[in-house]
């Protein structure tokens, strides 16, 4: 069995609202528990230093730790009674950050490896631009973030296919991860009029064997405006166990102004060429 957990959600007119996972606590890990992980830039996948947590409960938001990252922006909590935890995360030129939900436990068994929980975190910089962070847990170990212009090119992690900031396209994808967890970034400065469509590939699960799924995953995408403010967070939808997750657009007017569409659908095929996903590979950027 597992302990319950009760949550409020929205619930808007028109749309579909998805819920993030939720990692359950078994009954079994009673005990006091510690949360840990890294502090990293989304556009570099630097370590950041003295970055700022506190580890409130989500019960009653009590502050029950606060600590700061390591030169190797590494972090650890005291032990933390068996619950779930919001953790709050900040540092000097970066946008503050919220992880919801991240479970503290620990078992009787003497093994102190099974009462930690990682909980890895990237923080935007505060640089003016709207940027796009794919982020997820250890498996599968590589996923990969695409964006579809409105020409049918795409910006991923091919070398000559990560776009550019300060030329055309002006969409970039600053960090590709091959090791699990994340970040992937993109970074839109001041792209043309249209619609850019955004779509996860589990690269892992179709070239190299890996056995982990989107829906398993963890995979989340952060959306932060110029002023380093979170607009949205899209959550893979359960049952993603596929290869594809297209998650949203991002329609450009005239004026240089974004508005997001939600799509969260799963492509159910092996090959990036069908569906929404024709012309994966295509990119004949400048």
């Amino acid at each position: 069995g597992y302990y319950p957990y009760e949550a409020v959600v929205q619930i808007k007119s028109q749309e579909t609202t998805y819920v993030a996972r939720l990692e359950a606590i078994p009954l079994d890990c009673d005990m006091e528990g510690t949360i840990s992980g890294r502090v990293t830039d989304s556009t570099t996948n630097a370590p950041i230093e003295g970055a700022e947590i506190k580890f409130k409960k989500m019960s009653d938001g009590t502050i029950e730790d606060t600590q700061t990252t390591d030169a190797n922006g590494f972090y650890k909590s005291k032990p933390l009674a068996s619950g779930y935890y919001k953790l709050e995360v900040k540092a000097p030129g970066y946008s503050r950050v919220e992880v919801q939900n991240v479970p503290a436990c620990g078992y009787d068994d003497g093994n102190p490896d099974n009462d930690d929980h990682v909980e890895n975190v990237t923080l935007s910089p505060l640089d003016g631009n709207w940027r796009v962070v794919l982020q997820w847990g250890s498996s599968p170990k590589d996923l990969d973030l695409h964006v579809k212009l409105p020409d049918g090119n795409q910006v991923f992690y091919r070398n000559a296919c990560r776009g550019d900031r300060d030329a055309p396209p002006y969409v970039e994808l600053d960090v590709d991860v091959r090791d699990g967890y994340g970040p992937e970034t993109v970074t839109l400065t001041s792209p043309a009029a249209g619609t850019y469509q955004f779509f996860v590939h589990n690269y892992g699960g179709q070239n190299d064997g890996d056995s982990g799924t989107l829906s398993n995953s963890g995979a989340r995408i952060v959306v932060y405006d110029p002023e380093g403010a979170v607009v949205k967070t899209y959550n893979v939808p359960a049952g993603c166990g596929s290869y594809f997750w297209y998650a949203f657009n991002m329609v450009y007017d005239s004026n240089g102004r974004p508005t997001l569409q939600a799509e969260n659908r799963c492509g159910s095929g092996t090959n990036p060429a069908e569906g929404e996903w024709q012309d994966a590979s295509r990119c004949d950027l400048p």
